[in-house]
């Protein structure tokens, strides 16, 4: 909704068939390119330059802010990067290519061409498209949903004149004690306002700041709906990421679970929630850019239908929970209870991808910093801010532990990540 969140996108550059160690007389990466010369495709040095390169363990990264574009380079790959971005020439690189990989001048030169070549393709030197003439938010709207939030923060008042998106919001924010009727005092007094108007493009959103965004579906409204009362849950501008996944409190701690929809996420939020651990986030997950922690957005937790058969033993309660339909998927909000308070942050302890396996012992592998930073990437994870930084998002995998953990008992996966991972 907002311009300062760019979805990104990730594409991983694939390696050179010689790297160091490696065959000197192989393509040097240039698997589709054939053995005809070829011109030097061009290099936007201005673009290339205003991208931002990072590390994540042992691999470099590169974010172009323009168009949002991530990529993760091999290792031919952040060698060129690092030559060209330091002011050494394409024809110098070309030079230090052949050194560096014992390869032909003629194989150097087309191993940099195809890196080139693979950067433009991935679109990392593109701008974003123009956006299209903004619709003017409408006048004289009939609100049929009108309510305060609390975030964390002082109250904002959450409004919205389409019924299906006001019945899916209502769905997750949870129930307060703070009057709903438009005449009461509480209600009256709120000066934040987030406002969704129907459009029809979609979706006008008219954040607290007065910023003006459209979504196109209704799925994208509320989850731009949910961001935006995340973001207004503390200071202006303050969170770097929101990640894609669910977290908990245990100890003085926060575990994030993070990976694609289906993985087994909330079924083992959900199990480690029956063992008294308590909610801090799901399905967006704030990052604050100052400290790394996660901040609390205690919306209800969703549960699709595929775990309410392996969450039955261990929440009964449940199938009293009402169903919601969303993208064709059916959804159970349960009530929370002892959610940590929205708007706390919480320094992350580890993060976790959870792979559910029916009848599959619990196992866990080490995850490193580069497969994290590229799993949260690739599971929808959005870089937040003007302009968006994937520095902070990767100084926080590169000095947090990470691991993978198959099961297929949530309650027994629980328990090992209870058992290893409180504080």
């Amino acid at each position: 909704m907002a311009p300062d969140r760019i979805p990104t996108k990730t594409s991983a550059i694939l390696g050179s068939g010689a790297e160091c160690g490696e065959d000197p007389a192989s393509d040097c990466g240039s698997r589709e390119l054939d053995h005809r010369e070829e011109d030097a495709p061009s290099l936007p040095l201005e673009r290339l330059l205003s991208c931002e390169a990072v590390w994540a363990g042992s691999s470099l990264f590169v974010h172009a802010p323009r168009s949002g574009t991530i990529l993760r380079l091999d290792r031919l790959g952040a060698f060129v990067w690092t030559m060209l971005s330091s002011g050494v020439s394409v024809q110098a690189t070309y030079g230090e290519v052949e050194a560096s990989l014992s390869c032909s001048s003629r194989e150097a030169r087309r191993a940099v061409q195809s890196q080139i070549r693979q950067w433009t393709e991935a679109g990392l030197f593109l701008d974003r498209p123009a956006p299209e003439a903004m619709p003017t938010f409408p006048e004289d709207i009939h609100w049929i949903f009108d309510r305060p939030v609390s975030c964390g923060g002082p109250a904002l008042r959450l409004r919205t004149d389409n019924a299906e998106l006001a019945a899916l919001l209502a769905a997750v924010l949870p129930d307060d004690d703070v009057p709903h009727r438009l005449d009461d005092p509480p209600l009256s007094v709120v000066g934040r306002t987030l406002d969704i108007a129907t459009v029809p493009e979609g979706f006008l959103i008219r954040a607290p700041d007065g910023r003006i965004g459209l979504s196109t579906t209704l799925s994208f409204a509320r989850h731009d709906a949910l961001i935006a009362l995340a973001e207004a849950s503390g200071p202006l501008r303050a969170i770097t990421a929101i990640i894609h996944g669910s977290a908990v409190v245990h100890g003085r701690r926060a575990m994030v679970l993070a990976g694609v929809s289906g993985a087994g996420k909330s079924t083992l939020t959900a199990a480690l929630r029956s063992l008294g651990r308590r909610l801090v986030a799901d399905d967006i997950v704030p990052i604050e850019r100052n400290d790394l922690t996660v901040r609390a957005v205690p919306f209800r937790q969703s549960l699709k239908s595929g775990s309410w058969d392996v969450l039955s033993d261990i929440w009964p309660d449940l199938s009293r929970a009402p169903v919601v339909n969303l993208r064709g998927l059916r959804i159970r909000y349960p009530e929370l209870a002892e959610p940590a308070a929205a708007g706390s942050t919480w320094p992350v302890s580890v993060i976790v991808f959870p792979r559910y396996e029916a009848r599959a012992p619990v196992a866990s592998e080490p995850v490193s910093p580069e497969v994290c930073l590229s799993q949260l990437i690739e599971s929808g994870t959005g870089l937040v801010g003007h302009p968006p930084n994937l520095q902070r998002l990767a100084d926080l995998v590169n000095k947090t532990p990470a691991m993978t953990l198959s099961y297929g008992s949530a309650l027994d996966a629980a328990r090992y990540l209870v058992a290893r991972h409180s504080a």
